[in-house]
């Protein structure tokens, strides 16, 4: 059997990994990202540039000759000429509003491209994932929990898809930062540097925090996925949970887990006041060392410093953005690698691709056997060493205990196991000749699943392009075709969650109907008549036996009016075959047998 496949190594260090989901955010973006890119430049310009228009205001103001000889002034001033324009108040206003509107357009058509590129993130990484699923071994996919899945198509890819906008936004606020940056550098080079020292302080006490909320993340993708998990699975046992009077403990286990998601979330909150607490007060401290330097080492002027003060008054904002932005990415970056690994898991467990539906159509025409076949679920054996041979045209039966192997070898048979050792044939040729053999087989199981939509919408996922006339005939065949046209709206009737407003007999007819929909060779019947009465059994296996010998039948059954329709039985045991003949020659040479019948007789039919 093979190993549970392992996804290449995390890499470690918060950087790393946003740095891995920064590049696969330009991988799907492509020209969006780029677009995205050069918007960002944008803003940096315009936002240096609404600072330098406001350089002739403060000359306009009379603050001090000394502002007004400055040579970024002279170089602003000399601009305004060249443009034909004189320095008056009202065109210095004029040319800051709308550089000021520019910028803000230019922002909201970046929100918008953001946007795009968050779907395009999220649909991608679900699409992508959805279909490693779907194209995974079955042994695989049965090791997974169900709801796992859902959560990281939902969820987790929502969440990744999130951090795009963060990712975009962090990118924008370094570029404005840096505009910001170069006119106080420009302004007071000595004042700067010791902003940016403290920044560096500043960044190295917040270091801490930033890993804390990484870790953070981790803890509330778990949490929530507990609760999730929770949340569907009591809302899928709901009626087993009422019959067993066990609604206080339900409730009990999903307070518990709402409990510690809320405790997680408490957390992360403390941690980003700690954090915006941290930022608030040290680049108070900066500016008040900042403005010290510039008075004292500097000896800025009034209009200057005005200027550099007005710089800072608008830059400190945009790091703590820039660290905001940062955080928010961090805290997507695990949802991001659970998507991305889990898609990677389930990629290096993918099956061999299944060929396109043939033109002609497969029929068994001689045997389906099975030779010294073994197989094990990790160190569980369940089939060992089974050989046995099933007639086409025929219905053969397999019988035995539970937990003797019966639906593992129905999986074996369907092509969803791979033998440990051993081979299965399908008229003499291995089964893996056939990598469209599946879509050739109806299974139809003891629990059929019916989604929630209408009749004809159930049946249709085995047949798109079947008439009306075709759905009509697989119902008839299956004896569902009266209490189909007695519902409501007939075909178009929508069936409930899970088919809730079907009957159990009723539901697992209506799944016949679909398997015989796709006009199978092979249909495989795993407890599928538990669920009918003697009446709607005789008719099910009536139409079944009309339909050999072109249709070869295997099912799983125990009572007797079903094997003894049987044209073979084997009886398994431990995963082996111990016994196997007609149901007459079983019943009158086989104590086994007798018993299991024995015990099956006694069990009352249900309600159709």
């Amino acid at each position: 059997m093979a190993s549970i496949p392992v996804p290449p190594p995390r890499p470690a260090g918060v950087l790393r990994q946003a740095a891995l989901f920064a590049a696969r955010v330009v991988a799907i973006g492509r020209w969006r990202m780029a677009l995205a890119l050069a918007q960002t430049v944008l803003l940096g310009v315009t936002a240096g540039a609404g600072l330098l228009v406001l350089i002739p205001l403060v000359s306009l103001t009379g603050v001090d000759a000394e502002f007004q000889d400055l040579g970024l002034a002279r170089r602003v001033s000399d601009a305004f000429a060249w443009m034909g324009a004189p320095v008056t108040l009202p065109l210095v206003l004029a040319v800051f509003l709308a550089v000021t509107i520019g910028q803000a357009l230019l922002a909201r058509w970046q929100a918008h491209v953001s946007f795009d590129l968050h779907r395009a993130v999220m649909a991608t990484l679900r699409e992508e994932l959805y279909d490693a699923i779907v194209s995974c071994r079955w042994v695989f996919f049965s090791r997974l929990r169900s709801t796992d899945l859902s959560y990281a198509l939902t969820t987790l890819a929502h969440t990744a898809g999130a951090g795009v906008h963060q990712l975009i936004a962090l990118g924008s606020g370094c570029t404005v930062a840096a505009a910001h940056l170069a006119i106080a550098v420009y302004l007071s080079p000595a004042a700067t540097a010791a902003a940016l020292g403290g920044g560096v302080v500043l960044g190295w006490l917040l270091h801490r925090d930033t890993r804390q909320a990484r870790a953070l993340a981790e803890v509330y993708l778990a949490d929530s996925s507990a609760l999730h998990g929770a949340s569907v699975e009591h809302l899928q046992s709901f009626k087993t949970m009422k019959s067993v009077g066990a609604e206080r403990q339900s409730a009990r286990l999903f307070r518990a887990a709402n409990e510690r998601l809320a405790a997680t979330q408490r957390r992360s909150i403390v941690n980003d006041q700690r954090q915006r607490f941290t930022f608030e007060v040290g680049s108070a401290l900066v500016l008040v060392v900042m403005v010290v330097l510039a008075l004292r080492v500097a000896h800025l002027s009034t209009g200057a410093l005005l200027l550099l003060l007005y710089t800072f008054a608008r830059l400190m904002p945009r790091v703590f953005g820039v660290q905001q932005n940062f955080v928010q990415v961090v805290h997507a970056v695990p949802a991001f690698l659970e998507v991305h690994h889990l898609t990677a898991r389930l990629r290096e467990a993918r099956e061999p691709a299944a060929a396109g539906r043939p033109a002609a159509t497969l029929r068994l025409e001689q045997a389906l056997s099975v030779r010294r076949v073994s197989f094990d679920y990790g160190a569980l054996p369940v089939v060992r060493d089974l050989s046995l041979e099933i007639p086409a045209g025929r219905l053969t039966a397999l019988v035995g205990a539970s937990g003797s192997g019966k639906t593992t070898v129905l999986d074996l048979l369907m092509g969803l196991l791979t033998p440990a050792s051993g081979e299965i044939l399908v008229d003499g040729r291995p089964l893996e000749t056939h990598p469209d053999w599946r879509r050739h087989v109806g299974y139809v199981s003891q629990e059929s699943f019916l989604f929630n939509d209408t009749v004809r919408a159930n049946l249709l996922w085995a047949r798109p392009d079947a008439s009306d006339a075709s759905l009509r005939a697989a119902l008839e065949r299956a004896s569902a075709r009266d209490f189909v046209d007695a519902l409501e709206h007939g075909m178009d009737t929508r069936l409930g969650d899970r088919g809730c407003r079907l009957s159990g007999g009723e539901r697992q007819r209506l799944a016949l109907a679909r398997a015989l929909l796709g006009e199978p060779t092979l249909i495989i019947l795993d407890e599928a008549t538990n669920a009918l009465d003697r009446r709607n059994e005789d008719r099910l296996l009536d139409a079944l036996e009309a339909l050999m010998p072109e249709v070869t039948i295997v099912m799983v059954a125990h009572r007797m009016s079903c094997v003894s329709r049987a044209d073979l039985v084997y009886v398994l045991e431990e995963g082996r075959i111990v016994e196997s003949g007609t149901p007459d020659a079983l019943l009158a040479q086989s104590r086994r047998f007798r018993e299991l019948q024995a015990v099956t007789a006694a069990t009352p039919a249900a309600a159709g």
